[in-house]
């Protein structure tokens, strides 16, 4: 059966970080820098090679939980539900969902960046023929009205798979979570990955200073700015580090300053300190029965939570309240 031609639904969003951001993270005498510029398009190839070193389990653990129990995730999602994803999938991860709901109404993939999601939401549609395929192309992190299929469905459920709910501090994913319910509307669902709460050790693992393709990655962000926000940043002046905030229950990202030195970026001069730190990137972590607290302070309930035999990683499926 020849694949249906994917619609596309082009919200236009706006997919540069803009410099008063950048600039109100680097005034500060605690300077952070947002994580999206990790994410150009080389530095998305690099975090691809990341979630494939020995120590990163995140990736392989989900997929494991996948593997074992996608059939009783599909169990909770029931039929001719509409499918939403938050970052447009067309991985194993997404299609081992898609392989377990054949009765599917419809599958809205959301990206950010138009290429991709066409790219991926079109290698869907033509190895699902039968699935209705609406690409939307938004920051899903601001509202915009989601497309209905042209068949009938009984609700909607949200896929965020990856531990991407970590990649903000606490009050922010909540505040995340609550948009998604509000997205899902009156009997919606969601399905996430949460990466847990262990050894630090062992996710510290995930980020070893050691590996030459995370420190390409998170330099990457200063080279960024370089070309693309009128910076001057000496990459060889800067070194990446992990740690393990315990408190805030958090993995930090961030780059050291190895010299004294000022740096031009969007037009303005910052001076930076020998070994003052930029915060690039938190990865919070949780235990079950605090990712549950989470969620429930986001209007969802807690149904259902799936773990691998080491409880490494936990996959949850929510249901608005």
């Amino acid at each position: 059966m020849p694949a249906a031609p994917i619609r596309l639904y082009d919200f236009l969003p706006e997919t540069s970080v803009p410099c008063s951001k950048i600039l109100a993270g680097m005034s500060g005498s605690a300077k952070e820098l947002p994580d999206a510029l990790l994410y150009s398009e080389e530095g998305s190839g690099y975090f691809e090679a990341i979630t494939q070193t020995a120590g990163y389990y995140l990736a392989r653990t989900e997929i494991a939980i996948m593997e074992s129990d996608v059939r009783a995730m599909a169990g909770c999602i029931g039929k001719d539900a509409l499918l939403v994803e938050y970052g447009s999938g067309a991985s194993r991860k997404t299609r081992l969902l898609l392989d377990a709901l054949p009765s599917l109404a419809g599958y809205v993939p959301i990206d950010i960046s138009k290429e991709f999601l066409v790219t991926a939401a079109n290698q869907v549609a033509a190895d699902y023929p039968q699935l209705e395929v609406l690409a939307v192309c938004a920051d899903y992190e601001q509202h915009f009205a989601l497309p209905n299929p042209a068949r009938p469905f009984r609700r909607r459920v949200g896929y965020l798979p990856g531990s991407t709910i970590g990649n903000r501090p606490r009050a922010e994913a909540c505040r995340f979570l609550g948009k998604i319910r509000q997205d899902m509307g009156p009997a919606g669902g969601l399905l996430i990955g949460v990466d847990l709460k262990k050894d630090p050790r062992i996710f510290l693992g995930a980020y070893n200073e050691k590996e030459p393709v995370i420190n390409s990655f998170t330099l990457g962000a200063l080279a960024n700015l370089n070309q693309n926000f009128g910076g001057d940043f000496d990459l060889e002046q800067f070194r990446f580090r992990s740690r393990y905030n315990e408190s805030l229950g958090r993995v930090e990202i961030i780059l050291v300053s190895l010299a004294e030195q000022a740096v031009r970026v969007c037009g303005s001069t910052i001076g930076l300190g020998d070994g003052e730190e930029i915060l690039l990137q938190v990865a919070c972590k949780y235990s079950v029965a605090e990712f549950k607290t989470l969620a429930e302070e986001a209007g969802w309930t807690a149904a259902q939570v799936w773990t691998d035999p080491r409880e490494y990683f936990s996959i949850h499926y929510l249901e608005s309240v």
